[in-house]
């Protein structure tokens, strides 16, 4: 924040002796949380460059701040993959709380009927989000899956060998001033190929007060 920097790279190293199955750490959590700039988690047997970018994006909302982040996740996915020649996919998540509600819920004689409309609705915003951004993305390069996303986005970047995810940190502001939010955290546990975090406009760091305290 004192030096205006745009972004940080991170090596996140195992354990002696450990497996990479959770490289992102304390430190790079506290990173990624705290940070004002996007945060770059790298591996140490990480390719110089990425080949396969996935850009996740929440689409199923009518948030603007949620919408904007998501075209800026966009923006950013679009230009790594330029610079380096990469492929670049987008992927979006979706699922319908009813079906995870158990089978007392009352609506559950109509949930098939209720999951199609929610795919519908899915498909929707997707081509609405592809048109906003043609010619440079195509509906081809998106992927539309059905399940919760800390599930199905991890099974994705293994199933493709994707070795970038750019994803967004929204999230409520909590203990430790943290800004994450519990899905982005969940996908963090299971993922194990290079992210880069990206905040959303107007994000303002929990230790922007620190630094603007000559005593800190």
């Amino acid at each position: 924040m004192r030096h205006g920097i745009g972004l940080i790279v991170k090596v996140a190293r195992p354990f002696e002796g450990s497996r990479w199955r959770h490289p992102f750490g304390s430190t790079a959590r506290h990173l990624i949380r705290k940070a004002p700039c996007p945060v770059w988690i790298l591996r140490e047997d990480a390719p110089a460059g990425p080949t396969k970018i996935l850009v996740a994006v929440d689409l199923v909302t009518d948030d603007t701040t949620r919408l904007t982040l998501c075209d800026k996740l966009l923006q950013v996915g679009t230009t790594l993959a330029a610079l380096g020649d990469a492929s670049l996919r987008v992927a979006h998540a979706w699922e319908l709380w009813a079906e995870f509600a158990g089978r007392a819920h009352p609506g559950v004689a109509s949930l098939p009927r209720a999951v199609q409309r929610a795919k519908l609705r899915a498909r929707e915003r997707v081509d609405a989000f592809v048109e906003r951004h043609r010619p440079a993305l195509r509906a081809e390069d998106v992927y539309c899956i059905h399940g919760k996303p800390e599930a199905v986005l991890p099974e994705l970047i293994v199933a493709e060998r994707v070795d970038l995810l750019v994803m967004g940190s929204i999230g409520r502001v909590g203990l430790g001033s943290s800004l994450l939010g519990e899905r982005a955290e969940e996908i963090l546990n299971r993922v194990e190929c290079p992210v880069l975090v990206v905040k959303p406009d107007g994000f303002v760091s929990p230790l922007s007060d620190r630094v603007s305290d000559p005593k800190a």
